[in-house]
């Protein structure tokens, strides 16, 4: 995949448990690839202040809210190897679970 257009992750996920859902609170993503070794393919995520372009080392995490619009800008040259997973918080508001103060 050269690109992953704008989008938020789902609120409700369900669980390899086919009873059982998880709340998709918080979004990581795990940088693999060293930013040297691709051209473009910045995680941009969207708020209230704008747009946030994201390419860390190699072993670097971005966390960021879930109901974030986020999304990954075209690689243009190389390859940009990441992970990705989400996290649900034990805080049942959004607002409290989210808060990076």
């Amino acid at each position: 995949m050269r690109h992953y257009g704008q989008h938020i992750d789902a609120a409700v996920m369900r669980s390899r448990s086919p009873s059982q859902y998880v709340r998709s609170d918080v979004s990581c993503t795990l940088f693999l690839a060293d930013p040297q070794e691709y051209e473009g393919g910045e995680l941009t995520i969207h708020d209230m202040f704008g747009a946030l372009k994201v390419k860390l080392p190699a072993g670097d995490m971005v966390l960021y809210p879930g109901s974030s619009l986020h999304e990954v800008l075209p690689v243009t040259a190389g390859y940009r190897l990441a992970s990705f997973f989400w996290v649900e918080s034990m805080v049942r508001s959004e607002a409290r679970s989210t808060s990076w103060t």
